[in-house]
């Protein structure tokens, strides 16, 4: 990226739609999990992620993610949405747990 774009992605927004989003170098790099943990309460969801190394009993979270209710729900038609579109990209996705390292599955 130029420098002009840098500068021109720094200036505000007249647009009042528009959000800039800094990702910062920590957490540029995500972290992989291979478990989630979902728990919930009236005024949110609570989503941990976990990685739990093959051949262990134990899973260390290594993220935790809360939303609204509302915003849940807008997570699951995005995601949706974006299996759908992955599956016509790339094939179905199946439900093998032999394919993964760790062969459990949490409903």
């Amino acid at each position: 990226m130029s420098e002009d774009q840098n500068q021109q992605d720094a200036k505000p927004s007249n647009d009042k739609n528009k959000i800039n989003v800094t990702i910062p170098a920590d957490v540029l790099n995500g972290r992989y999990a291979n478990l989630m943990i979902n728990n919930f309460s009236k005024e949110e969801f609570i989503l941990d992620f976990a990685l739990v190394q093959p051949h262990a009993a134990a899973a260390t979270v290594n993220s935790r993610v809360i939303l609204s209710p509302r915003n849940a729900k807008k997570l699951v038609e995005l995601l949706s949405k974006h299996v759908a579109e992955y599956e016509k990209q790339c094939g179905p996705i199946t439900d093998d747990s032999s394919s993964g390292p760790v062969s459990f599955s949490f409903n």
